[in-house]
């Protein structure tokens, strides 16, 4: 038998450029997903709580007052909003990722064994080749060896 190191340093494949670019962009992706996480948990714009005018005990205000800061908190709970929105789109990105990268593995995999293929085709191509008169001066492959 071979050298079973020889078998497995075949079995390795060699990085593609899109292999390597797909890498770097799901790298990318995480560290923007896990940076958006922890700056929106701890930043304190991402508070929800109402403005202190919005509260129950302060309603006694001006209605013509209350509509900008109604306005303005509506507007900060859209930008929050889109922002875990952009968030949950990169989460979303990630598995579309891996299955770019599994094709991609997938396509090398077969193309390899094509070529494996290949190979042993033409190596039994030139065997028959070197083969065909021996095979044949005895009868066996031209007929069954009847002679009729």
């Amino acid at each position: 038998m071979s050298d079973p190191t020889e078998s497995k340093a075949r079995l390795i494949l060699p990085l593609t450029t899109r292999q390597i670019r797909l890498r770097y962009l799901t790298i990318i992706v995480l560290c923007a997903i896990g940076v958006m996480i922890v700056v929106g948990f701890t930043h304190p714009f991402f508070s929800l709580t109402p403005p202190a005018a919005l509260t129950d005990h302060l309603r006694s205000q001006d209605p013509a007052v209350l509509k900008p800061i109604r306005k303005a908190f509506a507007a900060k709970l859209l930008m929050i909003g889109s922002y875990w929105a952009v968030c949950i789109v990169l989460t979303l990105l990630l598995p579309i990722l891996a299955w770019l990268y599994t094709r991609d593995i997938q396509i090398q995999e077969l193309t390899a064994r094509r070529d494996i293929w290949r190979e042993l085709s033409g190596r039994e191509r030139s065997r028959a080749g070197e083969n065909v008169p021996e095979d044949t001066a005895g009868g066996t492959v031209a007929g069954n060896g009847s002679g009729a």
